[in-house]
């Protein structure tokens, strides 16, 4: 299978979308960024796996004030969902 990536910008936050088939969203732990998925990509090729840099962190802007961390997990992840 060739493997597909690609960034992609949504609400200001970068979004890496890797391979083909389902789509599994993973999400990092707090001040991690997308490369620590690296070594799983290969274990999940069967998944259109998609990952995402918090905001301030990897490729993302710098969150607004006042932030919220949990406001901003559950609008991340909705946002990926409707893209």
């Amino acid at each position: 299978m060739t493997v597909n990536e690609q960034y992609l910008d949504i609400s200001g936050r970068q979004v890496r979308v890797h391979g083909e088939g389902p789509p599994l969203l993973l999400i990092n732990g707090l001040g991690a960024n997308v490369a620590m998925w690296g070594p799983l990509l290969p274990h999940l090729e069967d998944f259109q796996v998609i990952t995402f840099d918090a905001p301030g962190v990897g490729r993302s802007q710098a969150p607004y004030l006042p932030y919220s961390v949990y406001v901003d997990l559950i609008l991340s992840a909705t946002s990926m969902a409707d893209a």
